[in-house]
């Protein structure tokens, strides 16, 4: 699909450094399978493994790589699939992303909004047709667009997942609220979009998906 396509083209570059950390390599045609979309069961897999690699690697990354805010951007695109693997994959990275970032200090200045729409420039053509495929609009409203994503993860069939997925508004709660000094549970223009995914949770947990994400 043709929203992953950056996460081919910024990540074709450093797939050898990648897989050196790594200390095996990332396979390219987990790479490729990634520009094209998961068309069949076996490039699915193969962008699962992809981004399972990466979510392992975030944290071996050194602190002052570009790649620890682009990869947001990549785990953003996963949840986009409408596949029940890539999903509960894509959750992984993203939850791995803040914490990694988190634990740099990178959001005691800045909100997640201004972090990772400043990374998202030179992304900007891949992004925004992922925000016209999917209607979301991460430039109108970076939070609602973010929580937008997860809403899905609560009617994930995976229990590891929706859990997940409730871990990951907490932490984004405490982000928005860390650089403003104020408790996670305040409501602001930034919070109020995390409030309302957390309300939604008691609602989708009851009707889980079993066959898709749509």
């Amino acid at each position: 699909m043709f929203v992953l396509s950056f996460f081919y083209l910024y990540l074709s570059p450093h797939t050898l450094s990648l897989s050196l950390i790594l200390s095996c390599p990332l396979p390219p045609q987990g790479l490729e399978s990634c520009l094209k979309g998961p068309d069949n069961y076996n490039s699915q897999v193969l962008i699962e493994a992809t981004v399972i690699a990466l979510t392992k690697l975030q944290p071996l990354l050194n602190k002052d790589s570009p790649m620890h805010k682009a990869v947001f951007w990549v785990a953003v695109a996963v949840l986009q699939l409408d596949e029940l693997n890539l999903y509960s994959a894509g959750t992984a990275l993203l939850e791995q992303n803040l914490h990694t970032l988190d634990s740099l200090r990178v959001f005691n200045d800045k909100s997640p909004e201004e972090v990772f729409m400043e990374i998202r420039h030179p992304l900007e053509w891949h992004c925004k047709q992922m925000d016209h495929f999917v209607g979301l609009n991460f430039s109108s409203n970076f939070n609602f667009a973010l929580v937008g994503h997860l809403l899905k993860g609560y009617r994930h069939p995976s229990p590891t997942t929706v859990a997940r997925t409730v871990r990951i508004l907490h932490t984004l709660l405490a982000l928005v609220g860390k650089h403003l000094n104020c408790d996670k549970f305040e409501v602001n223009s930034q919070s109020v979009a995390y409030l309302a995914g957390q309300f939604q949770s008691q609602s989708y947990t009851l009707t889980p998906l079993t066959h898709t994400l749509c």
